[in-house]
């Protein structure tokens, strides 16, 4: 294991058992009504939490620089694909005649020209790792078309007990619906001078990978929870939710924390606990609990008799777990302080929300329009929405 892993993972070990102490203390105070140095104590755990956050991130962060090294080292890395060169040359001067030698990547020039292979999964593994969603949902590729197709089943179909002999009756047949998920464009525009295209020591198309991939990550980010559907992915936030007991298909059910405003001061847990089991046993095998930061820093405080409900992760690449299930964090999803939001979503996700990429980026080189930057016009067609609506429930704030 990497020295530095261990030092952190000691580290974030150090400060579980800190901010158990303190969390404590503070639940102690509450309970005997003693509200004497409360507001030193939530700043030191406050400090604690931040200081757990930036040991997982060096975890995560030396963990994925060991897997790079791992792969480069077994031959799967490295190298640059066919149509880079031709790409470096147009993104640095303009010249567009190794596009045009090679048909396979040519677009209208008026709409620009597709970017190589490599840096697309680059600007695809960039925004993976900020978009929670893109880790979570089923990701379909397409290369044609404005939307993806596919057909659901909402009710199973119906079956019977029967003697031998026995006459045998009609059975429900399954309910199918279809559901249609539009790819919408987005476009980043990142701008360079050309002195910094000029340099040979400059990576330009790592440049652009990073800028537009964080570009694009953050506005997809949004729209996969709060997104309309209207000119962008729908988020889950954005259909029809009521009442679990109403449940009813096209429609997203809730649970409530017990409080108007955040969530109950006598059992506040009692509401994920109600979340997790109103979901269906075939989907909580593959759920995942998904809030922001500042949700999941409430949430660790919960404690039972049998302890904390939450637990860090102590090794890269695995997540904290919340009552036996993992946790992603994702700052579009609301604050649990904002009375009616959903704060939390929990489901198998992979089964209910399905994203959609339309495959190819396309570039288009403009030195006119921003002088004396060049501007790179990136356009990317992304959709997203709901597929299985049995399959994520959410936490409303609510009495």
């Amino acid at each position: 294991m990497d020295p530095e892993i261990r030092a952190a993972i000691e580290e974030q070990k150090k400060a579980w058992k800190a901010f158990q102490d303190a969390n404590d203390q503070r639940l102690l105070k509450i309970e005997a009504g003693d509200v004497k140095g409360l507001s030193d104590i939530n700043v030191k755990i406050d400090r604690i939490t931040a200081a757990m956050e930036e040991n997982a991130k060096v975890i995560e962060r030396v963990g994925e620089i060991e897997n790079s090294i791992n792969k480069l080292s077994l031959g799967t890395g490295g190298g640059k694909a066919k149509g880079t060169g031709a790409f470096s040359a147009y993104m640095r001067s303009g010249d567009e005649s190794g596009f045009r030698a090679d048909a396979t990547v040519q677009v209208d020039p008026d709409g620009g020209w597709l970017v190589p292979e490599n840096i697309r999964k680059e600007i695809g593994r960039i925004a993976q790792g900020i978009t929670a969603m893109r880790n979570l949902a089923s990701v379909q590729g397409i290369s044609e078309g404005a939307s993806y197709t596919e057909f659901v089943t909402t009710s199973g179909a119906g079956a019977e007990w029967v003697a031998e002999t026995e006459k045998r009756e009609e059975t429900a047949t399954p309910s199918l619906a279809r559901i249609d998920t539009v790819v919408h464009e987005m476009s980043a525009n990142p701008k360079a001078s050309q002195r910094l295209l000029d340099d040979a020591m400059v990576d330009i198309e790592a440049w652009l990978s990073g800028e537009v991939a964080i570009a694009f990550a953050e506005l997809e980010a949004e729209s996969f929870i709060t997104g309309s559907g209207v000119k962008q992915p729908r988020g889950i936030l954005s259909y029809d939710a009521v009442e679990d007991k109403n449940y009813t298909w096209g429609k997203l059910g809730y649970r409530t924390t017990g409080a108007a405003a955040g969530f109950a001061s006598s059992n506040p847990e009692d509401a994920l606990v109600d979340l997790a089991y109103a979901l269906k046993s075939k989907y909580r095998n593959g759920a995942t609990w998904l809030m922001s930061r500042t949700t999941l820093a409430a949430v660790r405080k919960f404690k039972t008799s049998m302890g904390y409900l939450w637990q860090p992760s102590f090794q890269a690449g695995e997540p904290s777990m919340l009552l036996g299930y993992p946790v992603a964090e994702d700052d579009a999803m609301p604050s649990h302080t904002t009375s009616g939001a959903f704060p939390i979503a929990f489901g198998d996700f992979k089964a209910g929300y399905r994203i959609v990429d339309h495959m190819g980026i396309r570039v288009l080189r403009d030195p006119y329009s921003a002088k004396p930057f060049i501007s790179f016009y990136t356009t990317k067609q992304v959709g997203g929405g709901v597929k299985n609506f049995e399959a994520i429930k959410l936490l409303k704030v609510a009495a």
